[in-house]
């Protein structure tokens, strides 16, 4: 169970977490999140839950998560501009909020987050045009306190938590407020116009000038990832000449 009062009395925001809705069980944060907007939700209000059993995440995949062990939770805000940065400013946030519990996380474009050359995370980024702005859902999953037990056979090569690496159990509502706050002071970053949030996001990834095989339209190439454009878009070296892309899957060779 999440308590609200350990996550508030973690809290130093003005706004994003302070509208707190847990549930024990639910299909998808998401789409809960989008139940309680058309209820007026206020911006900064989290849906949590315990046990997600119809998780989301890009190209229709499924976030899969033990109940009781990690983190799967929402985020409601209104009327963001530049929202092509967000899953970026997100990333940063979980890097900078975990570095407080002394992990070295790293990020894979564009949105994984990765702890020891696995996944421990990702973020799914959801918007829509109501009453002319933009409102939009950001779901984030993190594994926590599972054990390589709580994952299914086919994730476990792939898969770590906080507890695996660390052989700590966590509380998640301080994890939870530590990203909590990190949002909020980050949020400024959107509205700048020179690229400092794609610099400090290049700073914490984990394949700038490696050597990448990327997938996307079903063709997969190799080349060597550069970094990202002022779009987000990944820029890739493929046979000396760089090409941007505006979505795709990145996987990481061995060789460099």
């Amino acid at each position: 169970m999440i308590f609200s009062n350990l996550v508030d009395a973690n809290l130093n925001t003005d706004f994003i977490g302070r509208n707190l809705e847990y549930y024990s069980r639910l299909a998808s944060t998401n789409d809960e999140a989008w139940e309680l907007i058309t209820e007026k939700a206020p911006s900064g209000s989290i849906i949590i839950t315990d046990n997600q059993f119809k998780g989301r995440g890009r190209y229709g995949n499924e976030w899969i998560s033990a109940p009781s062990m990690g983190l799967t939770f929402s985020l409601i805000l209104y009327d963001l501009k530049n929202l092509h940065k967000l899953p970026f400013m997100i990333g940063v946030s979980v890097c900078e909020a975990l570095k407080e519990f002394n992990f070295k996380i790293k990020l894979k474009w564009p949105n994984d987050i990765i702890l020891n050359d696995k996944k421990i995370g990702g973020i799914l980024c959801e918007s829509k045009n109501i009453n002319n702005g933009k409102t939009v859902v950001i779901g984030l999953g993190m594994n926590v306190n599972e054990k390589a037990d709580d994952f299914p056979d086919n994730l476990r090569k792939s898969a770590i938590s906080l507890s695996m690496v660390s052989n700590k159990t966590f509380q998640r509502e301080r994890v939870l407020a530590k990203i909590l706050n990190h949002f909020e002071k980050n949020l400024d970053l959107l509205d700048r116009k020179n690229l400092e949030l794609f610099k400090i996001w290049e700073s914490f990834c984990n394949h700038i000038n490696k050597k990448v095989t990327f997938h996307y339209n079903n063709v997969n190439v190799v080349g060597r990832f550069i970094n990202i454009s002022d779009k987000g878009n990944a820029i890739i070296e493929i046979n000396n000449r760089k090409e941007e892309f505006s979505s795709g899957i990145v996987e990481i060779n061995n060789t460099i």
